[in-house]
């Protein structure tokens, strides 16, 4: 919803990959209001969930050292880490799943695991919970 006493949104707003662009965003009424929203980190991931809690996303480096990605904080990048031969998701995964073991057959597990998901149910609870977002 827009309210028409702000201007609209400008969809084709450029910003640059900075903290500076980026924070000169305008976040949407409706956002504001929500008070309560919920984000899921949902795939294939999801299976090993696993991630170290080293360091924070702030204490990790410049992006350009790659070495600074080893021991990110987030299970969502389980399959870049895992890359990292000398890093604990490379270390987790290798004695948990074997150093054989591809990422993709945690594709396979999620889609399997599928079968028994119910969106619906997802969505009454998260109406029931009073989220203004998913």
């Amino acid at each position: 919803m827009h309210d028409d006493s702000s201007p609209a949104p400008n969809p084709k707003q450029a910003y640059e990959p900075t903290a500076e662009s980026l924070s000169s965003h305008e976040v949407p009424d409706w956002f504001l209001d929500a008070k309560f929203g919920i984000f899921i980190h949902w795939g294939p991931y999801s299976i090993p969930a696993f991630a170290p809690h080293k360091v924070s996303m702030g204490e990790m480096g410049e992006p350009e050292q790659a070495a600074s990605f080893a021991d990110t904080p987030y299970a969502e990048w389980y399959q870049n880490t895992m890359l990292f031969e000398n890093g604990a998701t490379a270390r987790y995964h290798a004695e948990t799943y074997g150093a054989d073991y591809p990422y993709e057959r945690f594709g396979e597990a999620f889609n399997a695991s599928l079968s028994g998901w119910d969106p619906v149910a997802w969505a009454q609870l998260f109406r029931r919970s009073g989220a203004g977002y998913v």
